[in-house]
């Protein structure tokens, strides 16, 4: 039976943070959902949606059982075969850390440090996640609670920043080729992390606020990141927008005001790495939870650096550049996420209503004779 250490406790806000900020991990640079054209701007909203009835669920599983996580949830209903659920959760978590970790090293070494090997960059960026998740999901939740709000003027200061170079012209037509665009748009931007959430809310402090907690970062990261795609836009133009790898960078890269601001993109890649770097440690902390189950380890973070090392191992052969990933994340990726995203989650949560309805029946019944 796995015993965890003494629970801690998160504030609402840092929970907001933490799923804010994990969220717009990718998406804040690479503008996920591009493919869709200038109907992304619509598929944000409807994504928004669909994130907040997957909330919904994720908020039952956590509440049907308060305090206890999904994989808390999985070992009570299934026993021994919770450790499939396990595996698979690992996996996944794996797999969203080594594209987290490839994009990271990719984008610094694109914008900033060409002649400095990725793997270099990855290990520098590992070691402050392992540094993070060691340090404990309070001290996670304090940090980004802290830097959230910094991302978040930096994103509107450099938006108004950007005023005199938008034009209005780009913005249009919609929906022009029809629906599969648009549906093509949202599909990426619903957030498979939100299954990851259920390893970090059964934390918080009041439960009875966590689908509140889950809306708000929700609704957070869709209005974000509806500015930062309108002002790219609006910006660059629909079509260099869809040709670039980090358009957000590029937009930003535009501005010039006078000669006394300028290199503003630089903020930009302030903002990716603060939203990269939560996102890796969520990552880190939900798989060496997993793997601690499995192998039946007292305590994740004894094992957080063994599990970015793996990670480390991983980005060396899963993708060799930008254009692989990106590939990879276009073509396979949408259906890939979906017994993750959806599927796991909902075997555990029907399971758990069947599990709690009959403990709240042997309640009621009166005491044998």
């Amino acid at each position: 039976m796995h015993m965890p250490r003494q629970k801690e406790i998160l504030s609402n806000w840092s929970g907001i943070s933490l799923l804010g900020m994990f969220m717009m991990g990718t998406s804040i640079i690479t503008m996920a959902g591009k493919d869709a054209g200038m109907d992304v701007l619509l598929a944000l909203p409807m994504a928004a949606v669909a994130n907040i009835l997957l909330a919904f669920m994720y908020t039952r599983i956590l509440t049907l059982y308060p305090g206890k996580s999904m994989m808390d949830l999985q070992e009570m209903i299934f026993g021994k075969l919770s450790k499939l659920f396990y595996l698979l959760t690992v996996w996944i978590a794996l797999h969203v850390a080594t594209m987290t970790l490839i994009l990271f090293g990719e984008f610094i070494q694109v914008v900033s440090l060409p002649e400095t090997p990725r793997y270099f960059i990855c290990g520098f960026i590992a070691a402050l996640a392992i540094w993070l998740v060691k340090d404990g999901l309070e001290v996670m939740g304090r940090w980004a609670g802290f830097a959230f709000p910094v991302f978040l003027l930096i994103i509107t200061g450099v938006s108004l920043l950007s005023i005199e170079d938008i034009r209005l012209d780009t913005l249009g037509p919609f929906l022009s080729k029809g629906l599969h665009p648009l549906l093509t748009g949202t599909f990426p931007l619903i957030a498979l992390g939100l299954a990851f959430f259920t390893e970090v809310f059964n934390h918080l402090g009041n439960s009875r606020k966590t689908f509140r907690v889950f809306l708000f970062g929700i609704l957070l990261t869709t209005f974000s990141l509806f500015f930062v795609y309108l002002r790219n836009i609006s910006v660059l133009g629909m079509s260099f927008t869809q040709s670039l790898y980090f358009p957000s960078y590029a937009a930003v890269g535009i501005i010039n005001i006078g000669n006394f601001l300028q290199r503003i993109e630089v903020a930009v890649s302030v903002n990716f790495i603060l939203v990269g770097f939560i996102r890796l440690s969520i990552c880190l902390y939900v798989a060496s939870k997993g793997i601690s189950r499995l192998f039946g380890f007292q305590d994740h973070r004894a094992i957080t650096a063994p599990v970015a090392f793996l990670v480390m191992a991983f980005t060396l052969f899963a993708f060799r550049n930008i254009v692989e990933l990106s590939e990879w994340v276009n073509s396979t990726y949408p259906y890939y996420r979906v017994p993750f995203l959806f599927f796991l989650p909902l075997v555990t949560w029907v399971a758990g209503e069947i599990k709690a309805r009959k403990d709240r029946r042997k309640a009621t019944l009166p005491p044998a004779l």
